[in-house]
């Protein structure tokens, strides 16, 4: 199982993510921490994970790899089901 979490507050999380289909909608969106959680061999699930990937990627999130044990990843430009765990940040605002 490969986990995706998207960082941010229910607010700012359903601004971005309103062109997802309610049907596609992660479950559980409470803010702060939302996990996606999929089978990398189960092409529906990969599909959800990766249309919000590149739908939050393209918003201005920014998007890493972490590894399980620890060892650093890599920040990612493109969806990888075979990732470990990603972790998808809101873009920083200046002021």
């Amino acid at each position: 199982m490969t986990e995706m979490r998207i960082m941010g507050s229910r607010e700012q999380l359903a601004i971005v993510l309103k062109a997802v289909p309610e049907h596609l909608m992660p479950d559980g969106i409470k803010g702060g921490d939302t996990k996606i959680i999929f089978d990398s061999n189960n092409a529906d699930e990969v599909e959800n994970a990766r249309r919000t990937f590149n739908e939050l990627t393209q918003k201005g999130y920014s998007a890493f790899s972490v590894k399980r044990d620890g060892e650093k990843g890599k920040r990612l430009s493109e969806f990888d089901a075979e990732e470990e765990k990603m972790i998808l940040t809101m873009p920083l605002k200046g002021g």
